[in-house]
Parts: structure tokens; sequence; C-alpha cells
């Protein structure tokens, strides 16, 4: 889960003085295991009303279609399938999401692989709480050698199967990114043009705040408030991935549930990773990716998934970005971090 990027509502209203804030509708609710709030300006509340409903509705029935570890719903049918050998018939439109979600992982050099949901489980997180102990070297051998990956999912006449018994899908990396999108769509189909939508923190948003422009907080890995703010463009996700939720501590020693797949541990060099693309989905699959990346990774990851605003915080602090990102940065004026470039390379 990431919490770490907030709606700037109040800086807002603090700098734009005695101007008259246009008129809102909120709503939020759970789902994914975090708050989810939904901002509509300039939109009658009858519409409103039902844009919520709709979207309500829809990241419930997502939650339990695409839940990681929960029983009874359709990624649960799959990975039993899966660990059965058999194939399983899905409907078109899940698919699309595996094959997205395959695309999604070679583009990020298997970086983000949700294949390996049998190593998320045998680190604990396949639950509601976690407190250790961590799996030993031995047991995260046996699944990394088993070589889970997305490219080993097969698609024949509307079924999905794979050779691969090992592999278990967990989509907890790229469903909200799935279900934010499928709710801009939905918004827009509705005539809403102003509009956010957040998950946790992790968000897309379309059109303006009335006559100003969106204006979202990018807060400090250590939860020390915010460090920057930045301002959506012409329909754009912000998301980030960091080490400082859904962790626990053992021994002294913090541990987080962002895995890296070639090793089998938590992602280490990283605090966090925050990426502005369009698309939610890629969002959500390249702040991942770009966490997990070393540092001679970072340029060709972001690359190959299209990212052109990157931002990585290090462990070191030093702040790892390109130069297209820092343009559009607004560093809060305690805020003077050491910035190194990130360059981005043409794949």
């Amino acid at each position: 889960m990431k919490f770490r990027l907030t709606l700037s509502f109040f800086t807002l209203l603090i700098l734009t003085g005695c101007e008259r804030a246009p008129e809102v509708y909120r709503d939020q609710f759970l789902a994914f295991g975090t708050i989810v709030s939904i901002s509509i300006w300039d939109s009658s509340e009858e519409q409103s009303l039902k844009a919520s409903r709709v979207i309500r509705d829809d990241f419930a029935a997502m939650h339990d279609t695409w839940h990681a570890w929960k029983r009874g719903g359709l990624l649960s049918e799959i990975n039993q399938a899966f660990a059965d050998g058999a194939p399983i018939q899905i409907a078109s439109e899940a698919s699309s999401l595996l094959k997205k979600t395959a695309l999604l992982s070679r583009q990020s050099g298997a970086l983000f692989n949700p294949a390996i949901g049998n190593l998320i489980a045998l680190w604990g997180f396949h639950g509601e709480e976690w407190s250790g102990p961590p799996p030993s070297q031995e047991e995260i051998d046996i699944l990394i050698q088993n070589s889970p990956s997305m490219d080993g999912l097969q698609f024949n006449n509307g079924t999905v199967s794979s050779n691969n018994r090992n592999i278990k899908i967990d989509l907890g990396g790229i469903a909200k990114g799935y279900a934010v999108d499928r709710a801009i769509t939905k918004l827009k189909s509705l005539g809403i043009k102003n509009a956010i939508v957040n998950t946790g923190g992790d968000l897309r948003a379309i059109g303006n705040r009335g006559e100003s422009a969106w204006s979202i907080g990018i807060q400090s890995p250590d939860g020390k408030g915010a460090i920057a703010s930045i301002n959506p463009q012409n329909d754009e996700s912000i998301f980030t991935s960091g080490d400082y939720e859904r962790m626990f501590i053992y021994a002294g020693k913090r541990y987080h549930h962002i895995i890296t797949p070639k090793t089998g541990w938590p992602a280490t060099g990283a605090r966090s990773a925050t990426v502005i693309p369009s698309d939610a989905m890629v969002a959500d699959a390249a702040a991942t990716a770009m966490l997990i990346a070393s540092p001679e990774e970072r340029s060709m990851v972001a690359a190959q998934m299209g990212i052109r605003y990157v931002l990585v915080i290090g462990e070191d602090g030093i702040f790892y970005m390109t130069t297209e990102m820092q343009d559009r940065l607004h560093f809060q004026q305690d805020t003077t971090p050491k910035i190194r470039q990130l360059n981005y390379k043409n794949p």
C-alpha cells in the first residue's frame, strides 16, 4: 500500500487567499485496504452522486474479483487452476488485464513481477497483520528457483493457463491503478470533466480545480510532511511506492512488502519512487519497478516503461530525478535536497 501522496487542499486554500473556492463534491470509502476518495468539481449533486455510486460499486467488485489471497474471487480461481496445471476460462476483460500486466512486467525487466505471489505469501504479507519472522534463505531460494514469471502465462481460445505450477499472481502492485483508470473512464462517460480519484495517496486527476490547477503534495518517506508539490496536467496519474507501509520490524530490522523478484528480499537502495504518466495502471507498475531498480537500472526501466517524470528518494537521502520531473516540482521553503540527475534514455 502507498499512502504518502496527499492532496494539498488546505495549502491551496491558503495560497488562493480570498478567492471563492469552486463547489466540490467529495466521497470516501474503503477498498483495496485503503481509503478511496473521489473529488468532483463543477458538476451537479445528482451527477456527482450517480458517479460516486457507480465508482463505489466498481471498486467493490474489483476488490472481490482480484483480491490477492481471499478465496472466492476470480484471481483465487486462476491461481488454483495454475497450481492444478489446468486451463481456466476467463472473460475478455480479465484476459486484457492479465495481458497488459504481463506487458508491463516485460517492460520493467521483470522488476515488477506479479507472478511471485507465493514469495509475497512466504514473507507473511498475504494477511492483515505482519510481524515476522522473515523466511529463511533456503525457503526463499526454493521459490526463486521455480522462476515464476508473467511470461509463463498462456492465452488460448478464451482461457489462461501455465505450465509453471509455482506461479501465483498477486496484483497488489497494479490493481489500484486498474481500478482508478476504470473510475476515470466512468467519470468521463458521465460528462464529468474535473475530478480526482485518490486511492490512499495514489491518484489520477482530470481537468482543474475551478480556475486553479490541481496541487498535489509529495510527502517525505519519513512522515515529516510535504517536501514538494506538483500540478498534474492534461489527465495525469501520480503514484508512489515506498518502503514505509506494510512492513514489520523483527530483531531490530525493518522488512517491507516490496520484494525484489531476483533476490526474494525486500528492495533496498530507495525509500520511495514517484512517477507521473497518464495511465494509472502504468503508474502503479512503474512506481514499484522504480523502487526496486538499482541505480544502474533506473534510467533504462523508466525509458522502457515510457516514464519521463520520475523521482526516486534514495536511502542516502539524495533525490534522483529526471530533468522533466525537476522542472515541475515546487519544493517547500524548508526543503533543500541534494539532487542527482536521472537521465531518460530512449529505449
